[in-house]
């Protein structure tokens, strides 16, 4: 009874086995397409086939293996690299991606109101 039992779990155990390792490997393979390739010009590691790019991905999957959690990898990485091997940009450095759309809208917004000045005059 106990050697059937032991074998249900050893089955059970055995097909959810590849479940997890699909999800590992996926959950893998999205962050490398977060990591730039600082050979190549805008391509993530992922894309690239450059030796950097093969040999960093190499490193991450052994950190990752040896259970560094995607943060502490992303830190590491910030830190050899800077913030020019992420795609990602810091959330404290979002403004300077939206600045330019608001000087934008306020340069069409002003000659609105200029172009509506003149023509009412």
């Amino acid at each position: 009874m106990i050697l059937k039992n032991f074998y249900k779990i050893l089955i059970i155990l055995l097909l959810i086995s590849p479940v997890f390792s699909y999800a590992q490997e996926q959950e893998i393979i999205d962050f490398y397409k977060t990591v730039r390739c600082l050979v190549c010009d805008g391509q993530s590691i992922y894309d690239s086939e450059t030796l950097f790019a093969q040999n960093l991905r190499e490193q991450i999957q052994i950190k990752y293996n040896l259970g560094f959690s995607k943060e502490n990898i992303q830190k590491e990485l910030l830190k050899i690299y800077g913030e020019k091997i992420s795609f990602e940009p810091k959330k404290n450095r979002i403004i300077l991606w939206f600045f330019p759309f608001v000087v934008l809208f306020t340069i069409i917004l002003l000659n609105i109101k200029r172009f509506i000045r003149r023509t009412s005059n």
